[in-house]
């Protein structure tokens, strides 16, 4: 290392020229896999969307009540997405361009807006890893070898397809040491700010990764001070966002805490064939092995930045492994510890630079075959795939691990757990199998495709974990798969009918804020926001909303003539009956509205309509919604149909 410690920091323009092919290979690569169906579809990326989409469309960050994982604000009337901001502000200017869009090319045409912050994190993921191997003595060849092993030669490449913090989370505590060693220390105080408004946890991540700061005794002081200025400064926009949404700041998440033995979360998320970092990322040894070295080394600011990474990587492994969801329930790979690969990969990097061109090429070729899988395969299939299997039993203790929602009691004195817990611990579960396994069913039939989903990789280990509706439906099974296609970043902006109906992440936020309106009593809003959702989508579902809207502003003449310009095949929404419905219940007409009830009943089925039909017409609920809603995950409880 000491002769790597000479070289220039500043490269000459020639030396430039390869990692800008590198970058422009991981984003020809990413680009030409993403699947764009699929954001929005599991609910960390889609609370941190529809927030971006409250803040554009109202200026507020509420949602909805009764929506899943939300944490109900009960002094305002509304909830609100228990997620880090980070990602939620990343993605405004996608919920802001999204109606211009949707307006122009028709309902669910801006999916792909809403991967292009995930795709650039990846993108400046790797460029920062690159630019840090340089600021720790590296080459050009190292710099090259960062990029790709910061990416697409990672597990990390793959959320570029997905709305998850983790790719944000790396490009920013990459940022905060690589600014902490010398170009910026305001910087530096900066991007570990933005890491904890993307995640709280990263407060006990982040300063760390400051540390290099203190590696010039001339300098210290102000370096510091500057760092310690704009840290603190967003710091309190955090702390702002805490009080307005939860009132005390770290306790968006209730019920749930750092239950899993560490022990048994370590080697898991080390070794473990299922969730292992040294499994999807072997180059994670030699970084460590480098990282250590530099400690030993005879320049401050190089033993600092090593001491920064090493201990920010531990404790981001060790908040991980004793927390009950250690495996990260969705995407691919140990997703809780992916941002600190961004951290290992230039000390990786620095370590291949020293062997031979032809192994450490094939290392980082072997890694990049590694996390392959979910870039010809999305993961979120997958699991929407894993939400319907059976629950399987385990012993009281087990399940007292988990939070109330992701366990049930079923029958009595038998404890069941959703069954992500238990196929994280399966080694035949996991996504090397899984993956491929996956891709293949999709290709066949849907009968075909059907029967084969009842048969996973793990049935013969545990023949408990089948679909619970077995046989399952063909039209669930091709409804979960999808329909096999080449999928790249862009192709969304010409969905097809079967894209829309499965997910249109704008539309549906845009749904939410109409009736968060209508929860708090704001018909004049609601019908603002209902009318645009009309205009950006006519449909059964958005004709009910603006009636509804027209029905808490007594506007009655308006609500039929609206509603009589429609053509027939849009009444046939059951929810236009349930708003007729409440029309008549508000008029006093019971027999009208049971009638009217009764009908959407018939062809749509809610836990609280069926319960109307047969309770005094002055126990109703009071609104579409309530009426309406189906059952969904509650922070803190299980609620079961």
């Amino acid at each position: 290392m000491a002769r790597a410690a000479k070289r220039k920091i500043v490269p000459s323009p020639g030396e430039r020229r390869g990692p800008r092919l590198a970058l422009g290979f991981v984003l020809l690569a990413v680009l030409l896999t993403i699947d764009d169906r699929h954001v929005g579809s599991v609910a960390d990326e889609r609370q941190m969307i529809w927030t971006a989409v409250a803040i554009a469309e109202t200026g507020e960050l509420g949602q909805a009540r009764g929506r899943d994982f939300t944490l109900a604000r009960d002094e305002v009337g509304d909830a609100v997405s228990r997620y880090g901001m980070g990602m939620s502000i990343a993605q405004l200017p996608a919920a802001i361009v999204a109606p211009v869009i949707e307006e122009r090319r028709g309902a669910g045409s801006s999916q792909p807006l809403f991967l292009v912050a995930p795709l650039l994190f990846v993108i400046a993921g790797a460029a920062l890893a690159g630019r840090l191997v340089r600021r720790l003595g590296g080459g050009p060849r190292a710099e090259i070898y960062a990029i790709l092993l910061a990416s697409i030669a990672s597990p990390l490449g793959s959320y570029a397809a997905m709305g998850f913090t983790e790719p944000l989370q790396g490009a920013l505590l990459a940022a905060t040491l690589y600014f902490a060693l010398g170009p910026s220390p305001a910087a530096s105080g900066l991007a570990a700010g933005l890491a904890v408004l993307t995640k709280s946890a990263n407060l006990a991540v982040a300063p760390f990764l400051l540390l290099p700061l203190l590696a010039s005794p001339k300098s210290r002081t102000k370096n510091v001070i500057a760092s310690a200025a704009a840290f603190f400064s967003v710091l309190m926009i955090w702390l702002g966002f805490e009080i307005v949404r939860f009132r005390v700041p770290l306790s968006s998440y209730p019920g749930e805490g750092f239950t899993h033995p560490l022990l048994d979360g370590l080697w898991r998320l080390l070794i473990s064939p299922t969730e292992g970092l040294i499994v999807f990322f072997p180059p994670a040894v030699v970084a460590v092995w480098i990282a250590v070295r530099m400690l030993r080394g005879d320049e401050w600011p190089r033993r600092l930045a090593a001491a920064g990474s090493l201990a920010a990587t531990a404790v981001v492994l060790v908040l991980a492994a004793a927390y009950w969801g250690w495996h990260g329930n969705e995407g691919w790979g140990p997703r809780l510890i992916l941002p600190a690969i961004p951290l290992l990969a230039p000390f990786a990097a620095a370590g291949l630079e020293r062997w031979r061109a032809s192994p450490a090429i094939a290392l980082i070729a072997a890694t990049f075959l590694l996390n392959l899988p979910p870039l010809v395969q999305h993961p979120t299939p997958i699991a929407t795939y894993v939400t319907n299997l059976e629950w399987p039993a385990v012993s009281p203790s087990r399940a007292a691990r988990v939070p109330g929602y992701a366990r049930i009691e079923e029958p009595p004195g038998t404890f069941r757990i959703s069954p992500d817990n238990v196929l994280a611990t399966i080694p035949r579960a996991t996504g090397f199998l899984v993956h491929p396994w996956f891709w293949r069913v999709t290709r066949a039939g849907d009968v075909a495709a059907a029967r084969m989903l009842e048969s996973p990789p793990w049935v013969s280990v545990r023949p408990d974990l089948v679909p619970r509706q077995f046989p399952m439906p063909a039209v669930l099974a091709r409804y979960i798969l999808r329909y096999p296609r080449w999928s790249f970043w862009g192709r969304g902006f010409r969905p097809e009918p079967d894209d829309v109906a499965y997910r249109a992440v704008y539309l549906e936020g845009l749904t939410d804020q109409v009736i968060r309106a209508q929860q708090l009593g704001r018909a004049g809003q609601s019908l603002d926001l209902a009318t645009k959702l009309f205009r950006l989508a006519p449909s059964g579902e958005s004709i009910a909303l603006r009636l509804e809207s027209l029905r808490l502003l007594g506007r009655v003449v308006e609500a039929k003539t609206f509603l009589g310009s429609q053509p027939a095949s849009r009444r046939l929404d059951p929810r236009i009956n349930v708003v007729l419905a409440l029309f008549e219940r508000d008029a006093g007409n019971e027999q009208a509205a049971r009638v009217m009830l009764q009908n959407a009943a018939e062809r749509m089925s809610a836990p609280a309509m069926q319960r109307a039909l047969v309770a005094p017409i002055g126990e109703w609920p009071g609104d579409l919604h309530s009426m309406t809603a189906a059952p969904v995950m509650q922070v803190g409880s299980r609620v079961e149909p």
